[in-house]
């Protein structure tokens, strides 16, 4: 994968999707989920660095009747 930050769009319908990323990455999610469910299942999750002003990944799209997992 491209150095971050990284855009990921996602569109999903009748779907299950697991996305995995690195430990230290922080995320931002932008993405529209009627009648779905995103999880989040990172072990650890960094804490936000005020220096750093942009996130590493962000997810983009729309998702329905499905589920979006992060993990790491």
């Amino acid at each position: 994968m491209a150095t971050p930050p990284v855009v990921l769009n996602v569109r999903t319908v009748f779907a299950e999707i697991d996305i995995t990323v690195p430990d230290d990455w922080q995320i931002n999610t932008k993405i529209t989920a009627p009648l779905a469910e995103f999880k989040d299942l990172r072990r650890t999750r960094p804490t936000p660095n005020e220096a750093q002003n942009e996130s590493d990944l962000t997810l983009t799209g729309f998702t329905t009747l499905a589920e979006v997992t992060l993990r790491n």
